[in-house]
């Protein structure tokens, strides 16, 4: 879910809000189409679940229900193939408060209760649903291969046992995506595995699932569409003044042209290398940097804004961070977005955030999480070279590290461990 309103009064554009998180206690509901006459200002119906919907035959008899869906039942059904490693013997089994487990690693299990019965027409499941024969799987089996697949593809999932429901959250190719994972039982020998984007780019969501469903032997989507630039193995050249256009948008006073910016400025590091240079010297770093510390409140740039900084910081080996070591508390911001402290001051406590928590302000409905994981990577690739890590250490790298391993979020952990480890070495180095 994508919410951006700009601070200044002059911006009168925004983007409407999507619902995409629910309480414990939450009914999860599929909302009519917008032509659909209803009073309730609480039902959605996102741009995903208009497709193929035309041939639904509402009528203005129907009523509102409860995710209320009825199954299109091919005629050729598409199966998943487990492998004989995932057994249901070794899942082992923790109570969860509530029907509700959140995690970002396949180590927290819980329970697997039976999904619930598919329910009754007009409505049906999103045209991406496949069918699992109950003698291949159980639902602690789909369930253990779901959270592998999700795990080792870097999605973030809340698991709400009592729906059989996974709310999942990513960022492939530096793009928000918004999705749900949802298993229902049916009267025949075989479930249904659900599928459906909730908000965010479209193309990045299809090659995300690829990959996970590659993962669980599923049949997986042609994709079309093209990258913003050519990878720097072709004879294709960003220009200067392609440079110069994406620097000025990152400085734009509007925040979605900003965000933009900074999603340009990442896909360019990481695809031309060669213009990195170029970018720095049109104050590519130093826009980066200000955009950052001028939309504090605003989650996708602080994201955004410290995923341009992670590429800067691990493919600029020649200049070594130069540009972000002179720029006024550079690695004091990086070390902010690390930790999410208060923007009070740079030496509060630290603050954790779950990534499905919701912030204060509604527009700020991004977490912390995957800024941590961002300038906490920016921070490793500065700490693993001789020549740079004593930037990291004199911003309280060590205790920077192992407060992140210590956050609970495996990935962050990882990426600590790691920077802890350059540390260490950079220390006993430095006694001998």
């Amino acid at each position: 879910m994508s919410s951006f309103s700009e601070k200044n009064n002059e911006d009168t554009r925004e983007i409407p809000d999507q619902e995409q998180e629910f309480g414990p206690n939450d009914a999860v509901t599929r909302g009519m189409p917008a032509s659909y006459s209803n009073d309730d200002e609480g039902q959605t119906f996102t741009l995903n679940e208009l497709e193929s919907d035309i041939d639904r035959g509402l009528s203005s008899s129907s009523s509102y229900e409860n995710r209320s869906v009825a199954v299109a039942y091919n005629t050729e059904e598409n199966h998943l193939s487990f492998v004989d490693s995932f057994s249901v013997g070794s899942h082992s089994k923790q109570y969860v408060d509530k029907g509700v487990a959140s995690f970002s690693s396949a180590s927290m299990d819980i329970i697997v209760p039976e999904p619930k019965m598919v329910p009754q027409p007009p409505f049906h499941l999103d045209t991406n649903t496949h069918s699992v024969p109950k003698q291949i799987a159980n639902a602690t089996k789909v369930y253990t291969m779901l959270t592998k697949a999700c795990d080792d593809h870097q999605v973030d999932v809340l698991f709400k046992a009592n729906q059989w429901l996974f709310v999942a959250k990513a960022y492939p190719n530096n793009e928000l995506v918004n999705f749900r994972i949802c298993l229902y039982d049916t009267p025949s020998n075989h479930y249904k595995l659900e599928f459906q984007l909730l908000d965010g780019d479209r193309l990045a969501y299809h090659s995300l699932l690829n990959l996970i469903k590659a993962d669980l032997s599923l049949p997986v989507c042609q994709m079309f569409g093209h990258s913003n630039f050519k990878s720097s193995g072709t004879t294709d050249v960003v220009s200067e003044e392609n440079v110069k256009q994406i620097v000025k948008m990152i400085d734009s006073k509007y925040v979605d042209v900003k965000i933009e910016g900074l999603k340009l400025a990442y896909k360019l590091i990481c695809s031309n290398k060669v213009i990195l240079p170029t970018f720095i010297k049109h104050s590519g770093i130093a826009a980066i940097l200000t955009a950052i510390e001028s939309e504090r409140d605003m989650m996708e740039v602080q994201r955004c804004g410290a995923s341009a900084l992670n590429m800067y910081c691990k493919y600029d080996q020649n200049y070594e961070c130069q540009a972000l070591f002179k720029a006024p508390n550079g690695m004091k911001i990086l070390k902010r977005l690390a930790l999410m402290m208060p923007s009070s001051n740079y030496g509060g406590d630290t603050k954790f955030s779950s990534f499905f928590e919701e912030e204060d302000d509604d527009e700020d409905d991004q977490t912390h999480l995957e800024v941590q994981r961002q300038a906490a990577s920016a921070l490793l690739s500065i700490a693993s070279r001789s020549s740079t890590v004593d930037h990291v250490t004199d911003i309280g790298g060590l205790q920077l590290f192992t407060e992140l391993q210590n956050s609970g979020d495996v990935r962050l952990a990882n990426i600590a461990r790691d920077g802890l480890r350059y540390l260490s070495s950079s220390k006993q180095q430095t006694h001998y």
